[in-house]
């Protein structure tokens, strides 16, 4: 049943894309998205390395609104460390997980318009991996 005025709500919308989404691909996206949330959630070694990233560099921050040149290196350390951290998770829990295919994946116009409806779109905004891979999550 669809929305009859612009102030109603479609109740049917998220059974609609669960009966739209049921192709192996998307079963496989669903399986990696569940298996990141895990190693992001659930994972002790996950939060320790971020407590010891943290630990690591917390002094170099100050509160001030200048940027330090340092800041760059620190955030691409970081994006790195997770993004080598999660691929090889992935790839423990899934041996034929290619994070090439993840993002393709993440380009597809059925994800695009499904996530956040349609506001996700990663081409335009030059995202990293772990950003793609975050948004995502966030999404479903």
């Amino acid at each position: 049943m669809a929305a009859n005025r612009p102030d109603e709500v479609d109740l049917n919308f998220e059974e609609n894309i669960v009966i739209g989404r049921s192709n192996r691909q998307d079963a496989k996206f669903d399986t990696i998205i569940g298996h990141l949330e895990d190693i992001i959630m659930d994972e002790d070694e996950f939060q320790q390395m971020e407590s010891d990233f943290m630990e690591k560099y917390y002094m170099e921050f100050e509160n001030t609104e200048e940027n330090k040149l340092i800041y760059t290196d620190i955030f691409n350390e970081y994006v790195s460390t997770i993004e080598k951290y999660t691929e090889e998770s992935l790839r423990a829990r899934m041996p034929n997980f290619s994070m090439k295919e993840f993002m393709k994946m993440l380009h597809t116009p059925s994800f695009t318009s499904v996530c956040c409806h349609g506001a996700f779109n990663t081409a335009s905004f030059g995202y990293s991996r772990l950003d793609v891979v975050i948004r995502a999550i966030v999404c479903f």
